[in-house]
This record gives structure tokens, sequence and C-alpha cells, in this order.
């Protein structure tokens, strides 16, 4: 009798326990989102700009195209990553031989605690390997656009951090406060540049060269999971979201898609209801 008691109780505190660790993890992963955003906010006091969200660098008439940097690696002196920052060469492509190792940094900040762990992705086939660059769980909202397969248009949007553009930091006439920096994502995609690693390396967000998404899908869209450009969280229920002034919110999965768009143009006009 004593044991069937037991049993009982120990089955009604469990999923008490279970929501009091997801909410230890949410919180944690709020608090990863704010020093990034902070370290967004100081590069752009500092040089009057936000960070792109990637850029790249192309000169057709010399036959160069070199694969440069999302925004995190510009952040990393304002979010105590300084060492890791001054091994890096950001004016040379990904592949440069100093720029590998640190590549290849998994960082704990750009760890949502409730997801899976990060782990070394295949990226690109301009490092050696199967394993080549790091994952993260944070991404910036560039836009509010359609992925289309084969271009990167879509990237090119209403948000503050875009692609191959460093926006003045008076760009955000919507209003710091309700205007998006970065959310959540994660994603598994099948390779695609046909290597020898075909159908056995794991892809991903990588903080030091893809880390970017649209809010076209809405938030935790179940058709998305696997292709990416896609705001997603394994918090139940919705994400969490820093905006431009620093605060950092959870956004239900239910809100209003063209809410969510205002929230994510910087220069929308768009007046912001209650969310």
């Amino acid at each position: 009798m004593s044991i069937a008691i037991i049993a009982v109780l120990v089955s009604l505190l469990l999923p008490a326990v279970q929501q009091a660790r997801e909410a230890a993890r949410k919180m944690s992963c709020k608090n990863n989102l704010k020093q990034l955003s902070l370290g967004i906010i100081q590069y752009a006091d500092i040089y009057s700009c936000y960070p792109p969200a990637y850029d790249r660098y192309d000169d057709d008439t010399m036959n160069i195209h070199k694969e440069l940097w999302s925004w995190t690696p510009r952040i990393l002196p304002f979010i105590e990553q300084a060492d890791l920052y001054d091994q890096m060469r950001l004016d040379e492509s990904i592949g440069f031989p100093s720029n590998i190792k640190p590549a290849r940094t998994i960082l704990p900040i750009v760890q949502c605690p409730s997801a899976p762990a990060n782990r070394l992705c295949s990226v690109t086939s301009s490092i050696p390997g199967c394993e080549d660059m790091a994952e993260t769980n944070y991404v910036c909202v560039t836009s509010t656009l359609e992925r289309v397969p084969g271009r990167v248009g879509f990237r090119n949007g209403s948000g503050l951090l875009i692609y191959d553009d460093w926006l003045p930091t008076k760009s955000a006439t919507d209003g710091l406060s309700s205007t998006i920096l970065l959310t959540e994502s994660d994603k598994t995609i099948p390779n695609h540049l046909g290597s020898v690693c075909q159908g056995v390396e794991y892809q991903g967000y990588i903080w030091g060269y893809f880390a970017s998404a649209t809010a076209y899908y809405g938030i935790n869209n179940p058709q998305k999971t696997v292709y990416g450009d896609h705001i997603f969280s394994y918090h139940p229920g919705g994400a969490n979201f820093s905006f431009a002034d620093g605060h950092v919110k959870f956004i239900s999965e239910n809100i209003d898609q063209t809410l969510l768009e205002a929230l994510t143009t910087r220069a929308g006009g768009e007046v912001i209801g209650e969310y």
C-alpha cells in the first residue's frame, strides 16, 4: 500500500518538477538573448550602425568571392569573448586558415538550454572536413518575406540586421522597444554540398556564418522545422524574442501574423497592439 501511495505522489509531483525545470531553462534562454542583444546595442552605440546579418565580399572583375561573417562574430568583444575575437580575421573568408579554429568553437551563450546540445555542423566546402563550424540557437530576424530556394532576396528585408549592409542606428523609426532583434531557431537539413559527407553530417544555424530567419512562417511552424530560415523554439507555446532596446519577451506562437511581422519591421509605421 505504501509503495502505491509513493508512486501516486511521484506521478503527481513529476509534472510540477518538469515545469519548474523548463521555467528555469526558459529564463536562462532569456538571459542569453539579453546578453547578445546588449552586445549588439553596444556595437551600435560605438559604430552608429547595426552589424549586418551576414556579409560577403564579391569582386567579379577580379573573380574574388569571399564568404564572410554573420552578426555574432562582430559582437564577440561585447559578450566577454574578446580573446576569441582576436583570433579571427573578419576581413577574410571563413575558410581563411586562422579563422577555422575559432569558427569551430562551441559558445555556451548561443545555446538554448531547452534545445539539443549545439554541435559542429557541415556548412561550407571552403573548410575541409565534415564538421566545420559551430551551431547556434539564436538568430536575427531580417525579414517578413517567404524563403525562396536558391535566392537570398528574402533575407534583405525590413529588420534592423540585414544582409550586406550596416544600417545606421537612426533606421529604427518604429521605436527600439517595438522592433525585434533576435529570436530562437534550430534546423537539420540534408547535405547540399555534394561532399563525401553526403547524408551523414549535421547542419544547423551557425553563429559565425548563417544566423538569421524570416517571420514569414510565424512561430513554431511544424512545416518549416526541417528546412530552416524560420522562428522555432523548444519552449512550449512560443519563443523568446529580444528587442532593440534590450528587453526580452516570450511571445505566443498564436500571435496574429500581421502583428508579428509589424514587430519585425524597423520603419513600417505600424500601430502595435497588445500581444
